[in-house]
């Protein structure tokens, strides 16, 4: 008599499965499952936090060197159009401007808007957010509503490698 030991997940209540790294856990289809008679059972936990399993990886979400951050700003901003260009040095300039306030929370959409008209950089609203969608796909800008409902607009750096991506933008020009 051949004992089946695999069972769903879903069919175990004492069965957990935390991970963060494998999108597809099981590796396996339903008629593999049902032809398996024992599968061995290992314990790999490790107990250590994610940082130090995460170490060796090279993405930018477990990465926090300045020297990455401004190398992956350079070539984002690389690929982005003369006017993308300009957007984004206008709201890094902004932004090291006034951060030091204790009231900053971020560059108004409408008042970057108005910045850029006066500069000719879009001629509408929605131009200006098609730019900015490009921002947030590379996670270059962050959005949020302010307690008055106003769209304040943020880059998620450190002052000092803004700065120093600033300067890096000046020499080349």
């Amino acid at each position: 008599m051949e004992k089946k030991s695999i069972k769903l997940p879903w069919q175990c209540p004492l069965v957990d499965t935390a991970t963060f790294d494998i999108p597809n856990y099981l590796p396996f289809n339903i008629c593999q499952i049902n032809n398996i008679a024992s599968v061995d059972q290992f314990d790999v936990t490790t107990f250590q936090p994610d940082s130090n399993e995460t170490a060796f990886e090279s993405s930018l979400m477990v990465q926090s060197s300045s020297d990455l951050a401004l190398s992956s700003l350079a070539h984002v901003f690389a690929s982005l159009t003369p006017n993308a260009k300009k957007i984004f040095c206008l709201i890094a300039k902004y932004q090291l401007e006034n951060e030091d306030s204790d009231m900053y929370k971020g560059l108004a959409f409408q008042e970057l808007y108005r910045m850029c008209r006066e500069s000719f950089l879009v001629n509408s609203d929605v131009t200006l957010r098609a730019q900015l969608t490009e921002f947030r796909d590379h996670k270059l800008l962050k959005s949020k509503r302010s307690a008055e409902g106003v769209e304040m607009l943020v880059i998620p750096l450190e002052a000092a490698i803004i700065q120093e991506f600033l300067s890096q933008q000046n020499d080349n020009s």
